[in-house]
């Protein structure tokens, strides 16, 4: 949430859900006097969550390193973005800065630093960044159901 004090006025961020995390975030976006760059909306549906996705122009996944399932995490956020076509933003954490490096996806960041996140926020609504169409194909090739279909076969296979 800090870094949007340094995002470029007309980017604003929304936040769908809350959870236990709720009064706090409250609470730092009255401390950092953002209520007109940060939004919450209520949780919805689980079938309700990508119609909203796909309404945003792009998608952030900051996670933080604190611990390994964090740093080695692929969030399954990323493929769905990615098949919808909405940029992506994420932490500079192997699994996902390869992924998003190699299909040209969007920017990493070091979730540490609000100001390298708003970085890479800025530079992407000011590029206005988009999955180019070679990219988006090898990437819907590379990563679609009958695909990993194969995979968890061949892994159940060699199992039993």
């Amino acid at each position: 949430m800090q870094s949007c004090r340094f995002w470029n006025d007309e980017i604003v961020l929304v936040v769908l859900g809350f959870g236990v995390l709720k009064d706090k975030l409250l609470q730092m976006r009255s401390e950092l006097r953002l209520q007109n760059k940060i939004y919450f909306l209520d949780s919805v549906s689980q079938n309700q969550v990508l119609k909203y996705a796909n309404s945003c122009d792009a998608g952030i996944i900051p996670y933080e390193n604190t611990c390994l399932n964090h740093y080695y995490a692929l969030p399954n956020k990323i493929f769905q973005l990615a098949q919808m076509r909405i940029p992506i933003l994420v932490s500079n954490f192997p699994e996902m800065k390869q992924l998003v490096d190699k299909y040209s996806l969007g920017y990493t960041f070091d979730p540490g630093k609000p100001r390298e996140i708003a970085n890479a926020v800025n530079e992407l609504f000011k590029t206005n960044f988009s999955i180019n169409d070679k990219n988006y194909e090898k990437f819907s090739k590379d990563f679609n159901w009958k695909n990993e279909k194969c995979k968890l076969m061949n892994l159940y296979n060699k199992l039993f």
